[in-house]
């Protein structure tokens, strides 16, 4: 592993605990040596906030003694932020057109991946119907996705798509549709205002599940399931933190991605010095930000670097996206920034793929998410990093290492076909696609 001069965490659950202490570095109880100075073990989660900025993580010397539950976590400044990262509206140059963001997105080269039959669950705070449809119209001269309001019915949740104001679910289902304008959305409006105060980690866990009963039942296809909002406080149960194996939530989670859903998480921005919550999650997409001229969103949590059980090293965030675009403008006159407008646009990119990559047995998620991170980059190195993960999501490519042929080939079988030549019909299975 590379140094790095920004937060970091590394952490390892059972059975590779000891493996990783052992591949890190061991020791006694104290403080690291090495050049680490200032390790603290004495927080009741056994984080080591170490003062150093720029360390080799495999100079890191933990003994097991220091260990909670299997637990190696290992923080480097986590309050600091990164040299290029910038400020709100500090940059005015740097914010893009939807024309850019599409062109340096690169789909557009494939037109038939357009989210068509491919089922997307906005876990947001509610959609407005009427809204989304006149920035869709006025903005992008597309018609509206398709609703299915039957499915997103769920007990005690607010009623799906009856927001009547600009909502930030309206500008996730926005910022979604740039890139993958026929899908078929879902709306579960968990952050929505309701007039009995339930915790709103409840009505997700709910949701979850409904959308597992969903699939479980054949009544929908595995949906992309875009969550852009952030782990609170109070999404704790019985003390038990949502980036914990034991909380329902996390469970919820992996069940929801073992069913074949592609599942999407902005991390956290604002409030969060380091990516915790579900965004953490290995079974998740972990999306942060960079504005088009890849400076970092200042605010955006730094991440972690997690050793599987397979001995692996797995970053979050997984990757960047972009950020800072005349999209929605949930605030009159403001660009759509953040990581919740990159997390959008990344949720898209997958519904775009799945429209031809549809088959959850020959591309289960993991496996599209590792290509995902495979194919990303963009961004300076090393990779991965705890900012930007491995690097900017990068659809053309991440096409072309799925079997989907470039502009070209997509021309010569157009012609091949209108001349009424035979054409094996391509499946996942061997790489192929009929875009």
């Amino acid at each position: 592993m590379k140094p790095t001069e920004h937060p970091v965490l590394i952490e390892a659950v059972p059975p590779v605990a000891e493996a990783a202490a052992e591949a890190y570095g061991r020791a006694g109880p104290g403080p690291a040596s090495n050049g680490i100075t200032g390790v603290d073990f004495t927080g009741s989660d056994r984080r080591a906030d170490l003062q150093s900025t720029h360390f080799p993580a495999r100079a890191t010397r933990l003994g097991l003694a220091n260990l909670e539950h299997g637990r190696i976590q290992v923080f480097t400044n986590p309050r600091s932020m990164p040299p290029q990262a910038h400020a709100l509206g500090s940059s005015p140059e740097a914010i893009a057109s939807i024309d850019e963001i599409k062109t340096k997105l690169g789909l557009s080269q494939f037109p038939k991946l357009n989210g068509e039959g491919v089922y997307v669950a906005i876990v947001d705070d509610g959609i407005n119907p009427a809204s989304l449809e006149e920035r869709l119209s006025s903005r992008l001269k597309q018609r509206p996705p398709t609703y299915d309001r039957q499915n997103s019915v769920v007990q005690d949740v607010p009623d799906p798509f009856s927001r009547g104001k600009r909502t930030h679910g309206t500008m996730s289902a926005f910022d979604l549709c740039i890139v993958a304008p026929k899908c078929t959305l879902l709306d579960f409006a968990i952050n929505a205002p309701q007039e009995v105060d339930e915790p709103r980690i409840r009505d997700a866990i709910a949701v979850y599940k409904h959308i597992l009963a969903l699939i479980e039942s054949h009544t929908i296809p595995p949906p992309v399931v875009l969550n852009c909002w952030q782990v609170r406080p109070e999404d704790e149960i019985g003390g038990i933190p949502t980036d914990d194996p034991r909380h329902p939530f996390y469970q919820a989670i992996a069940d929801l991605e073992r069913a074949g859903a592609d599942i999407v998480f902005s991390v956290p921005d604002h409030h969060l010095p380091v990516i915790a919550g579900p965004a953490a999650h290995p079974a998740v997409l972990s999306v942060t930000a960079v504005d088009v001229e890849q400076k970092i969103f200042a605010t955006a949590a730094h991440g972690r670097l997690q050793v599987d059980r397979e001995g692996d090293v797995v970053a979050k965030p997984d990757v960047a996206c972009y950020e800072g675009f005349r999209g929605y403008e949930l605030f009159a006159g403001s660009a759509d920034y953040g990581t919740s407008s990159a997390a959008a646009l990344a949720g898209g990119v997958i519904a775009a793929v799945r429209t031809t990559f549809g088959d959850r047995a020959a591309l289960p998620p993991s496996q599209l998410r590792a290509l995902i991170r495979q194919t990303a980059g963009g961004l300076p190195p090393p990779r991965p990093n705890p900012e930007t993960g491995y690097g900017l999501i990068q659809p053309p490519e991440l096409v072309r290492e799925l079997g989907g042929p470039g502009p070209a080939p997509l021309e010569t079988t157009r012609k091949d076909r209108a001349h009424g030549r035979a054409e094996k019909p391509p499946t996942v299975s061997d790489r192929g696609s009929s875009l």
